[in-house]
């Protein structure tokens, strides 16, 4: 659930209130949202910020308990929460370090917005400093409430928990006081051990209290099966407290574990357990339950059952963790925390198309600190939203800066952390600073990780959502390193995905983890999504990526993360990668996507013929600038093809693949570059061999104006075997749009299209099932009223019969496409002495256009002359179709001629419209413009068959009073209409 946001007006005023009162958001824990002047000075803080800083890692409403008061505290906020019992409760706490305890009285009620956010609001009462019975008190109040107090302890002390029956937490500390003493006297090893059961709160949400409630009931069973009943007790909520001997301890704990499994019909959790070994008698037990419980903490991450023992080393993070989260602030502020920037290069042009922003910590205690140190910290602190958005405002810092350097922008990635959702609208917060700083929102690039989005998926995808919305591009990162990427990749749609480094650790163990991430890489390409690559290292890892469409890359082969003065300093010195200029950048993306090793992507079939001697085909892409081609990509077996028929050695530094000959020039060149067609071709290899070629544009650099061209060695022959069917198809590429060169041995064919007007041909496809496809793919093309006929001629049978009887067959038909009808004209004739056909189908809808035009015009003519002949008074007749608003003119008026009118055009009314205001009377032009309207006619005649409209117009210098009317007529069943115009006359 996203946190709740009062008005300005709204915290405002609960915050200036001087009782001391707070409100939190229920969901699953306690998030506070407002904290009372009277609260903070309450309980003793220097700011609002501090006070809620140590709420949101309490997780709850209260602070600094006593510690005999502790359990009753948490008893009545879990009956409040889960049972709707009230909260009206007294106990003891103390303002931070303070040494005397007060005596609170605190009283809380749940309130549900109108859109069914569910707040906490909490009030509290300071009832004056706890007195000893030896102290004298300071009110009756007080005295009445301190024996109150006493009286509930006394109970709890000498009783039970109402849930689970094990002992209260008063009487366990004060048995495990005189038994730990007893134990080590027998040189025994005395432990604390404290449970938790992992994710109790969400097991509420989604199974119910009740539920809930059985769980620890149950639990409770199994610790009291293997410890004696006085050695327990629950601690509150989902935590519980063991006193035992640490001998067998571990075995006990394993045995526990399984059980746990199958409490509640299989319905658990798991268990974490912390373990403390008593040393000192005079160590107090609540000391010693703490240290369990940081021992236990720590397992917080780990999602399975397990248990760890305090040490050293635990003491030593929780030291670090404090320091980190009470100088974050600082860090930021003094600049101890600084962002460096790792390039993320374009694969095909190794310029820096992207930078991610990293923070370092360097401090003056501690020296330089790893991410690893401080992130997971600041992240389970819930604060590192506050470090997030410091990198975001430090990014537009930088970007203004390289912008007064006149260097190319180029998009920063940010990353994200799941607790940013929660503790603020991290969206809007992200929106707002980027606005405010001027630039395009699509200059910062959102990252968060595959682990994040699975832990309330539905959220995540909202919020992934708004950002795209907004104009921030979102990558997911960490790719392949969880369990769930495919069904993330299925249900979210990400810019970019970033594939985890360990792919690259892969890659030398193996072929299979090249194939693995190849065909993932086909995946993701697939769905039209951008991919990048970390953790590359090495030039093999570089141009494998490179062969498979990898589109970016980063990695300390390129280089390690680095500040922006660095940057700046390599630019001086010349030693910089360089940015890429964001005009070119949609240019080079596709010839990055492309996947040198998938010959659909030049082809779109998949099963074309290679008789070559490669074991994937010959794929490269030339950037043609001019008439000459400079390669840019290629796979390996592009690059043996090379070195062995062009004896280029492209894997020798600085070596350079170029082709400017005819065959290019006239295939790629003028074919796919200036008439953007698919080309294929033979091309002479310096050994006499032919290369077949099939080459397509991809991509025009919009900067410089050069084509990225991609090219694949179908299949090579000798000259003798070089077949002829090209020639023979290139002769009848000039009067044909497409040719069908069909061996009717085997059904097999292939489809030429040659651009209109051009003699050049390139190849549609390559199929085994003519006849197959003739009656699927293609006569779905065609016209409906023309199929059964083009159907019962092009069969087998039919066409060999009448090829044997005429010599050739001719057919003319039509097809339908976006509700175009195009009229076409095929040709069938017979290669001489081979058991082949071609099939040359040309376009011949200007000749049929120009018939039909003909024909139409004619009728249209007799119709309106007729018209004209019966009525005498129509000083003019216009004729408009309703498809495209096309109007003639027809009239025998000299009178009406000559107001000089357009006799054809389109828009007939606006024209109308448009030349009245010269000829039609002033007074009357306001209501000529406002009933001549196309939609207002059209709604007349709807509604009463015909549209009619009187005004004045200038006839040989006078005004003469007119009517205009039209109406409707059907024309070969469609609707056209007929406007009239004559002069008034009283009679209709």
């Amino acid at each position: 659930m996203a946190r709740y946001h009062f008005s300005d007006q709204e915290q405002s005023f609960w915050e200036s209130l001087q009782q001391s009162y707070a409100v939190f958001q229920y969901d699953g824990g306690v998030i506070p949202l407002a904290l009372s002047d009277g609260f903070v000075q309450m309980f003793g803080y220097g700011s609002r910020e501090s006070a809620c800083k140590d709420l949101m890692r309490s997780k709850t409403v209260y602070l600094n308990v006593h510690p005999d008061d502790l359990a009753k505290v948490e008893n009545a906020v879990y009956n409040f929460i889960y049972h709707d019992e009230k909260y009206d409760i007294v106990y003891r706490a103390r303002n931070g370090n303070a040494r005397d305890y007060k005596l609170l009285h605190s009283q809380a009620k749940i309130m549900e917005t109108s859109d069914g956010v569910k707040l906490i609001h909490v009030w509290y009462t300071d009832e004056g400093i706890y007195s000893e019975p030896f102290e004298e008190l300071n009110t009756k109040l007080n005295r009445l409430l301190r024996s109150a107090l006493q009286r509930e302890n006394y109970i709890k002390s000498n009783g039970f928990d109402v849930l689970t029956g094990l002992p209260s937490m008063s009487y366990f500390f004060e048995y495990t006081d005189e038994w730990k003493k007893k134990m080590l006297q027998e040189n025994g090893k005395p432990v604390i051990l404290f449970f938790n059961l992992r994710g109790m709160r969400y097991y509420n949400q989604d199974n119910g209290a009740s539920q809930g409630d059985n769980l620890l009931k149950s639990f409770a069973k199994i610790l009291t099966h293997y410890f004696s009943k006085e050695q327990c007790c629950r601690m509150g909520s989902d935590h519980f407290l063991v006193s035992t001997v640490d001998e067998n301890v571990e075995k006990i704990l394993s045995n526990i574990f399984e059980n746990a499994k199958l409490i509640n019909t299989g319905i658990s959790l798991p268990v974490s357990v912390g373990i403390y070994s008593i040393t000192d008698p005079e160590e107090s037990t609540s000391y010693a339950c703490d240290r369990a419980r940081f021992a236990c903490n720590s397992l917080r991450k780990i999602h399975e059952s397990g248990f760890n023992r305090y040490n050293q080393d635990l003491l030593d993070k929780y030291t670090k963790r404090e320091y980190i989260i009470t100088n974050l602030d600082r860090a930021i502020q003094e600049k101890w925390i600084k962002v460096y920037y790792q390039p993320i290069v374009r694969a095909v042009n190794s310029k820096v198309c992207d930078e991610e922003a990293l923070a370092r910590w360097i401090d003056p205690v501690n020296g330089f600190m790893s991410p690893a140190d401080f992130i997971p910290v600041l992240e389970e602190a819930e604060l590192i939203y506050k470090l997030d958005l410091f990198v975001l405002d430090e990014v537009l810092e930088k970007l203004r800066m390289q912008q007064e350097f006149n260097l190319h922008l180029v998009p920063q990635s940010i990353n994200l952390s799941r607790t940013d959702f929660d503790t603020c609208d991290i969206v809007e917060e992200i929106r707002k600073r980027v606005d405010a700083s001027g630039f395009a929102r699509n200059l910062i690039t959102i990252e968060i990780t595959e682990s994040i989005i699975g832990k309330n998926f539905a959220y995540m995808k909202e919020q992934v959502e708004r950002f795209q919305k907004l104009g921030f591009p979102v990558w997911m990162d960490d790719f392949g390193s969880g369990y769930s990427s495919l069904n993330v990749l299925q249900n979210i749609r990400f810019d970019l995905i970033k594939f985890d480094m360990s792919f690259m650790r892969k890659l030398d163990e193996g072929k299979e983890g090249k194939i693995i991430l190849t065909e993932l890489m086909n995946l993701v390409t697939s769905l039209g999504v951008d991919t990048v690559c970390e953790g590359v290292e090495t030039e093999h890892q570089r141009q494998f990526l490179l062969d498979i469409g990898c589109s970016k890359l980063q990695g300390y082969f390129f280089t390690k993360p680095i500040p922006f003065e660095e940057i700046l300093i390599r630019y001086k010195e010349g030693r910089q990668i360089g940015f890429e200029n964001p005009k070119t950048s949609s240019y080079y993306e596709i010839i990055s996507r492309i996947n040198l090793n998938n010959l659909s992507i030049i082809s779109g079939e998949r099963n074309i013929n290679n008789s070559g001697a490669y074991n994937s085909l010959p794929m490269y892409v030339m950037e043609v600038r001019g008439d000459v081609g400079y390669l840019l990509r290629s796979n390996q077996a592009a690059r043996d093809f090379i070195s062995s028929y062009y004896l280029v050695d492209l894997n020798a530094e600085g070596a350079v693949f170029i082709k400017n000959d005819d065959a290019f020039r006239d295939n790629v060149v003028d074919t796919c570059c200036k008439l953007g067609a698919r080309s294929f071709y033979d091309e002479p290899l310096t050994n006499g061999n032919i290369a077949h070629v099939f080459a397509r544009q991809i991509a025009v650099n919009p900067v410089t104006g050069y084509h990225a061209v991609i090219m694949a060695v179908l299949s090579i022959s000798s000259p003798n075997d070089h077949t002829t069917y090209e020639s023979i198809a290139r002769a009848l590429a000039a009067d044909y749009h497409n040719i069908f060169y069909v061996d009717l041995n085997n059904d097999s064919f292939i489809e030429y299209t040659s651009p209109e007007g051009s003699d050049r041909l390139a190849v549609e496809r390559r199929r085994d099932d003519f006849f197959t496809f003739i009656t699927g793919d293609f006569i779905a093309r065609v016209h409906e009223e023309d199929r059964q006929k083009l159907i019962s001629v092009i069969t087998r049978e039919n066409i060999i019969r009448k090829l044997d009887d005429a010599g050739r067959i001719n057919l003319t038909y039509r097809t339908v496409e976006d509700g175009k009808i195009t009229f076409l004209s095929m040709k069938i004739t017979r290669i001489p002495r081979r058991n082949n056909i071609i099939i040359g189908i040309s376009i011949i809808d200007s000749q049929m256009e120009d018939l039909n035009l003909m024909e139409q015009s004619q009728r249209r003519l007799e119709i309106l002359t007729g018209i004209m002949a019966l009525s005498h008074d129509y000083m003019c007749l216009y004729y408009i179709d309703l498809q495209n608003d096309h109007y003639i003119e027809y009239s025998n008026s000299q009178e009406f001629a000559s107001l000089s009118l357009n006799s054809e055009g389109y828009n007939f009314f606006s024209m109308m419209v448009s030349n009245g205001k010269s000829i039609v009377h002033p007074d009357d032009m306001e209501e000529f413009v406002t009933r001549l309207n196309n939609d207002n006619v059209k709604k007349q005649i709807a509604d009463n068959g015909f549209f009619q409209h009187k005004f004045r117009i200038k006839l040989n210098d006078e005004y003469v009073l007119i009517v205009m009317k039209v109406a409707k007529v059907m024309d070969k069943g469609q609707e056209k209409l007929i406007a009239g115009v004559r002069k008034w006359r009283e009679r209709n």
